[in-house]
């Protein structure tokens, strides 16, 4: 309200062809209308359950706990999961899509891998410097610069791995970045070995 009322925006949320990340969101209705057949003709719209106005905490809860599952699990673990799966589907190096962006020059290629290989080691380090002075602040710029020098290079894995130490430095999640800087050397070192010819 006031654009539209609740049946509208549930309507809206659960059309296939609108941009809601999650139609199949629970919708609960919330109403002082606390007529007969009103609970049908919200369920009938799409919504989930329905409550009516005076709220009692009591029922609030009720209906919440029938649609809200609570997991057990640390946002840092699902965090990590999802990064490694993501990193999974992701190559070391994406050979082709480097070839293609530099329209099959393989000169420039060599060149610019040559770069990254001699440039990229000097930028961990400094990372790493960064990390043993507990300077988020310096680990977040580092780790941006490692990116884009992936980037450069369609070293997927690497720049994935830089991604996420940058939005972890933004956070001051140093003792998750603790962690990732191996696995980040560790990705260096895979591409490294890569033949650019």
């Amino acid at each position: 309200m006031p654009e539209m009322d609740g049946i509208e925006a549930t309507n809206h949320i659960r059309n296939p062809q609108s941009n809601v990340i999650n139609p199949d969101i629970p919708v609960i209705a919330l109403t002082a209308n606390a007529m007969k057949g009103d609970r049908e003709k919200y369920i009938q719209a799409g919504m989930n359950d329905y409550l009516s106005k005076p709220l009692a905490p009591k029922d609030l809860y009720e209906v919440l706990k029938k649609y809200i599952v609570i997991e057990k699990v640390s946002e840092t673990s699902l965090d990590e999961n999802h990064l490694i799966e993501k990193i999974k589907k992701m190559s070391v190096w994406n050979k082709k899509l480097m070839y293609q962006r530099l329209m099959h020059d393989e000169s420039l290629v060599a060149e610019i891998f040559k770069c990254f290989v001699n440039e990229c080691p000097g930028l961990i380090q400094r990372l790493i410097d960064s990390f043993n002075r507990n300077d988020a602040l310096a680990v977040q710029n580092d780790a941006h610069t490692i990116k884009g020098l992936a980037a450069n290079v369609s070293a997927e894995q690497l720049q994935e791995m830089a991604l996420t130490i940058e939005k972890n430095a933004k956070k001051d999640k140093l003792d998750v970045i603790k962690n990732q800087i191996p696995v980040l050397e560790n990705f260096f070192d895979q591409v490294k070995e890569m033949d650019p010819s």
